[in-house]
């Protein structure tokens, strides 16, 4: 009984201390705050320093989400345009 007591205790405090750091680091902050914690990550980390830069930006993302849509709406009434000549040779073809 006691070590499960120890147990969930040092589970608290990891969770307690990790939300700690991450509020003094600024993570929780305005968007200004965030972007100097994230460059700071990026200085201390040098491998991690790429994956920043890969980070897509908002437009980028809103450009690929648009572009994804747009092809499916095409895709859709390509396939409802076509439907009535598909369907006709799929009866065709099980009719003989």
């Amino acid at each position: 009984m006691a070590l499960s007591i120890v147990k969930n205790l040092a589970k608290i405090g990891i969770g307690v201390t990790a939300v700690y750091v991450t509020v003094e680091q600024g993570l929780w902050g305005d968007p200004s705050q965030g972007q100097v914690t994230a460059k700071k990550l990026a200085n201390t980390l040098p491998a991690e320093k790429e994956y920043f830069e890969k980070i897509p930006s908002t437009t980028q993302i809103a450009d690929k989400m648009r572009e994804g849509w747009n092809s499916g709406v095409q895709r859709t009434f390509s396939a409802l345009s076509e439907s009535p000549q598909t369907v006709k040779s799929t009866v065709q073809k099980y009719m003989k």
